[in-house]
């Protein structure tokens, strides 16, 4: 575990000036509704090629890394108040919308703005928790996919995604001139079905039933099927359609991330359906400094395929890693435009 620099530690708290801005530009009322969007990938954005980038770790090997998560500190913190922080303003989202009196220029701001909250920050810091050993840090993480109505994606992701990166039967690695928009229902669909998969494998293993409500999967699709039913009837069908936005909002952010770091990254076939290990060349790194603080080092990518256990204050940019050409916010608008995205990564890979 890295030593705790209080001041360092602060800097993760970054992401809370969303929720900050979110207020304001609802208060403030019309464009305004916009600055959270604008901020995240106007200003992070500009703000990662001002600052210089993160150095590569040089003269250590992987292997001498620790590898274990270590026990609970200050950067504990930063994602697990966020999962709260996310229930909140996506219920103050939905009752603003629903009772507010905002304009349909207002409302599409608002909801846009806790959108890309519950993506960019809230998916972002689930990913950190539903990796931690402590049931009570994991059950924060998969409160805050529930709450953007995706919780399959935390048994796909940690059993499913970390086993087969960079294989044709991972469906979150992104092929070699697959764009976004074929990649995205592939992922999508692809990655429930190898959740429910995984889950029936998991309780076979265990001599209960597959289909039954100790499946993850299925327990977490009735939450959230219960969960519309409910605020359709007490508050609307608005109110329900509002929480979908939201939510497409914050799954289409995370898809979108999910085909940059593996984009056209494959393992060798070693046999018929065996492949080579998973290393640091199979992922993307991006050593920006800004974008860094708000997402918990996710760019920092390749380490984390290496050792999935250990917390985000702990990774490193590791020897071996391909960097992506700009940070997180630029790629992602990058790859919404399949000619740029291709002529921009395919000689890199190539």
């Amino acid at each position: 575990m890295s030593k705790i620099n209080p001041y360092a530690m602060l800097l993760y708290f970054l992401p809370y000036i969303l929720v900050a801005l979110t207020i304001i530009g609802w208060w403030l009322g019309g464009y305004w509704t916009f600055i959270t969007p604008v901020f995240v990938y106007g200003v992070i954005n500009l703000s990662d090629h001002i600052f210089p980038q993160h150095p590569t770790i040089s003269g250590v090997s992987q292997s001498k890394l620790e590898r274990q998560e270590g026990p609970l500190s200050l950067y504990s913190f930063p994602p697990i108040l966020w999962s709260f922080t996310q229930l909140c303003f996506i219920g103050w989202c939905i009752w603003v919308v629903t009772f507010g009196n905002l304009s349909t220029l207002e409302i599409i701001g608002v909801v846009l703005s806790v959108g890309v909250m519950a993506g960019a920050i809230g998916i972002t810091f689930s990913h950190e928790l539903i990796h931690r050993k402590h049931l009570w840090e994991r059950l924060a993480g998969e409160i805050m996919l529930l709450s953007v109505t995706y919780h399959h994606w935390s048994v796909e992701h940690v059993y499913g995604h970390h086993r087969t990166v960079g294989t044709p039967d991972d469906p979150a690695t992104a092929r070699l001139g697959e764009s976004f928009y074929a990649f995205m229902p592939r992922t999508v669909f692809g990655g429930l079905i190898s959740s429910i998969k995984l889950e029936s494998s998991r309780l076979r293993r265990r001599k209960r039933k597959a289909f039954s409500f100790y499946n993850r999967v299925i327990s977490g699709l009735a939450i959230e099927i219960a969960s519309y039913l409910i605020i359709s009837f007490s508050l609307g069908w608005e109110a329900a359609l509002t929480w979908f936005a939201v939510s497409f909002i914050a799954i289409f952010q995370l898809e979108v991330v999910n085909y940059f770091e593996h984009y056209g990254l494959c393992r060798r076939e070693i046999t018929p359906g065996r492949f080579e290990p998973v290393s640091a060349k199979h992922s993307w790194d991006d050593g920006h400094r800004i974008s860094g603080y708000f997402l918990a080092n996710l760019q920092r990518h390749s380490d984390h395929h290496l050792r999935p256990g250990v917390r985000y204050d702990s990774l490193k940019l590791v020897n071996g890693a391909p960097r992506l050409p700009a940070g997180y916010a630029s790629m992602l608008l990058m790859a919404l435009i399949p000619p740029l995205w291709f002529s921009v990564m395919n000689p890199r890979i190539k």
